[in-house]
């Protein structure tokens, strides 16, 4: 026979039910009751009294603490440097409002009036250098107000994202979050600082990414007598300090979305054989990728673009895509010969020099390859002149080329 369990429930006058300890006097109105080891259910009386009230989790506790984590998101990406000043946060949260809201007026103010600015840089009365330099200096300002709110707001001691619904926390729904929210699954994952820092990187990359989009006004508003004074080599540096930053901004910007979504996944044998895929589909990505590249294609369109830009006035930007094309394709001599020729203008004559060495002793090797190639066969090769192209011919009127 299963071993069975006494146990004694004495109604207390006040309503509540409580176990008496082995051994003592029940009370008036006390009952036994015999039940199996790990039985579940309620105690009921020989008389058939009402069954214990069972405990359950209040539902209106729990929706009120999620609503509250999820306030916490809200307030910390869509009020900015503002957030502190609602959650009360902070000691400064007065001062760094105050900043916040400066700020957002002034890019609001810039946006509304964008026309008027452009019409003042076009007729020269805007310096350029200042302009620039009081656009980095607010947005780096922003991402300080914005940056401070998301750290306070996730490392405050009311903000509980475990509370949040399950399907807020689920890594497909925070990686997709994560590219308009950037930080928004770290922040989920109780890593503040990384969510910080993953906003600073995109608040960058749109940075950069506005001011390659109005590079060519930028370029012409230089160009003007009283734009500014800045070194065409200063700007076009800028322009390329900004393709580099918005494209590993880029990167990072959705690697910080694919960790939020990591941090909250599965266990770590799921995550082993999630990674073993993504290292598969990374091999795939660059099998295909070898080949499908067509190193010579893009060596031509890079100097096409160089040969653009230069009718525009840029040089260093040239230089580099040509350099590149030569990189890409080095049986095509003229690339080489393109990047020489804006060494010179540059003033780097030793550079363009060395480039001249280098073709040199390719033809002269290539020359004397073919010579001993013909005069070892019995058939000599037949080699044809070499017809001057469009930009070396005559042009109407001119005196003919002489030839050697």
């Amino acid at each position: 026979m299963a071993e069975t369990t006494c146990v004694v429930v004495e109604a207390r006058p006040s309503g509540g039910v409580f176990p008496t300890p082995a051994g003592a006097p029940a009370g008036p109105g006390a009952v036994a009751s015999h039940a199996a080891p790990g039985a579940l259910g309620s105690v009921r009386g020989a008389a058939g009294a009402a069954p214990l009230p069972e405990m359950r989790p209040r539902r209106g506790l729990s929706s009120k603490r999620s609503s509250r984590a999820l306030a916490y998101l809200v307030a910390a990406y869509f009020l900015g440097g503002t957030a502190p000043l609602f959650l009360r946060l902070g000691r400064r949260r007065v001062l760094w409002a105050t900043v916040g809201i400066l700020t957002f007026a002034t890019w609001v103010a810039i946006a509304w009036r964008w026309s008027m600015l452009c019409g003042l840089a076009a007729s020269g009365r805007l310096p350029l250098g200042p302009c620039l330099a009081g656009l980095v200096m607010l947005a780096f300002i922003e991402t300080g107000a914005r940056g401070r709110a998301l750290v306070l707001a996730g490392r405050d001691r009311r903000f509980r994202p475990e509370r949040l619904p399950s399907w807020q926390r689920h890594p497909w729904v925070v990686a997709g979050l994560g590219l308009p929210l950037p930080g928004f699954g770290l922040l989920v994952a109780a890593r503040p600082l990384r969510a910080c820092l993953a906003l600073a990187n995109a608040l960058g990359t749109l940075l950069g990414v506005l001011f390659l989009a109005n590079a060519p006004m930028f370029w012409r508003w230089n160009a003007l007598p009283g734009g500014g004074g800045l070194p065409g080599a200063a700007l076009e540096t800028g322009f390329i300090a900004c393709m580099g930053l918005v494209a590993l901004g880029g990167l990072l910007w959705i690697a910080s979305a694919l960790d939020g979504a990591r941090l909250l996944g599965p266990g770590r044998d799921s995550r082993r054989a999630r990674g073993d895929w993504i290292a598969l589909a990374l091999v795939a990505s660059t099998v295909a990728f070898a080949a499908t590249f067509r190193p010579a294609s893009m060596a031509r369109d890079a100097d096409r673009a160089a040969s653009t830009m230069r009718r525009d006035g840029y040089r260093l930007i040239p230089l580099c895509l040509d350099l590149t094309a030569a990189r890409l394709d080095p049986g095509r001599p003229e690339y080489a010969m393109h990047a020489a020729q804006l060494y010179v203008e540059r003033g780097e004559r030793d550079a363009a020099r060395a480039i001249y060495e280098r073709l040199h002793e390719r033809w002269e090797g290539f020359a004397q390859m073919l010579l001993r190639e013909e005069a070892s066969s019995r058939m000599p090769l037949q080699s044809q002149l070499i017809t001057p192209g469009p930009d070396l011919a005559p042009q109407r009127g001119a005196p003919p080329l002489e030839r050697e």
